[in-house]
């Protein structure tokens, strides 16, 4: 009898060791027990509040040129037309800033501010 018992199990399909396969709402295809691991631990790594952003690369490039442009206007302005090109540099770093650029945008208005300063205030007493 024995040995029809276990003809009878091979024959469906029953092994003699027991194996266990994790079935869960994400294991519906009853994949290895490391891999639902792998997925879960995965999951709750992601930072929930993490927002992806839809703009294109050329758009970093375009808010770095605005700041580039203001701290180019802002050192000309130290040797050349003080009064307009230091405004013009100043309000360029505005824009630069409000762009997202602040480091340029916050150094070419402090460039155009000592300009113009400059300008209205040490220039008339050695002219």
């Amino acid at each position: 009898m024995n040995g029809s018992k276990s003809k009878r199990s091979k024959k469906h399909g029953h092994h003699d060791k027991a194996s266990f396969v994790v079935v869960s709402p994400t294991n519906s295809t009853n994949a290895p027990f490391h891999t639902i691991m792998d997925e879960e631990y995965a999951a709750e790594l992601a930072d929930p509040n993490s927002q992806v952003s839809h703009t294109s690369n050329n758009a970093g490039a375009i808010d770095r040129t605005w700041g580039w442009i203001a701290i180019i206007v802002s050192v000309i302005s130290l040797f050349f037309s003080p009064a307009i090109l230091g405004s013009a540099g100043v309000i360029l770093g505005l824009i630069a800033f409000f762009r997202g650029n602040r480091s340029l945008g916050g150094w070419s208005m402090a460039i155009g501010l000592v300009s113009v300063f400059s300008y209205l205030f040490i220039v008339p007493y050695y002219a």
